[in-house]
């Protein structure tokens, strides 16, 4: 805008209001006050949409494990450390073969970190602490994620995930399902094998 003619942008809806250069740093905190808040707003939308989402995708793929006779997995199973201290819980797990599945939905990979980066940002902190808090986010949960699960392996359970867009389909889910039931079954023929496998080497002496 050259000068102060606003003639033209007046005739186009905008509204226009003038300050002086004192009153620059109140309206900046205005601006991003309300920046905050319309973000923060889509941040809850799109957060109870994909939550929503996440749910029915599992809710799809629980519903075809079912009708593929797979055994009805617990999906409440709070696997913890040798110290107590609780370690992670599968959305479907079979404990008895030791077959953990997750569905890693974006909400809990891409939405929970943005309400932590926005947090930091409503705060009004640093240039160079708002870089390194985006940058933290972003990896904090995949590495926390990967962290847990190969914890879990080493524990002597098979771990299978995918997405919600692996599921998006009818070829997608049945993948799944077949990936489900193959490790299951490869799982059930393990345990027949070591049982197989016991000797008279494994039998302790008796004395009569």
């Amino acid at each position: 805008m050259e000068g102060d003619n606003i003639e033209g942008f007046e005739k186009k809806g905008w509204y226009i209001t003038r300050f002086n250069s004192g009153e620059l740093e109140t309206f900046r905190r205005v601006y991003q006050g309300i920046n905050v808040s319309a973000f923060e707003h889509v941040r809850r939308t799109s957060q109870a949409g994909m939550t929503k989402q996440g749910s029915k995708e599992e809710e799809k793929l629980l519903k075809a494990l079912l009708s593929a006779n797979i055994p009805t997995p617990n999906r409440n199973l709070r696997i913890a450390r040798e110290n107590g201290s609780e370690l992670t819980t599968p959305d479907f797990a079979w404990e008895e073969p030791k077959v953990a599945f997750f569905m890693d939905g974006l909400w809990w990979h891409v939405g929970k970190d943005d309400g932590e980066k926005m947090k930091i940002l409503a705060e009004g902190a640093s240039d160079k602490d708002k870089s390194d808090v985006i940058l933290a986010t972003n990896r904090s949960r995949a590495t926390k994620d990967a962290d847990n699960r190969s914890e879990l392996a080493s524990m002597g359970w098979t771990i299978l995930s995918c997405t919600d867009e692996d599921i998006a389909s009818d070829d997608g889910v049945k993948k799944q399902v077949d990936r489900i039931a193959k490790t299951l079954r490869q799982k059930k023929r393990e345990a027949r094998q070591r049982n197989a496998n016991v000797t008279s080497d494994d039998i302790p002496d008796v004395i009569i």
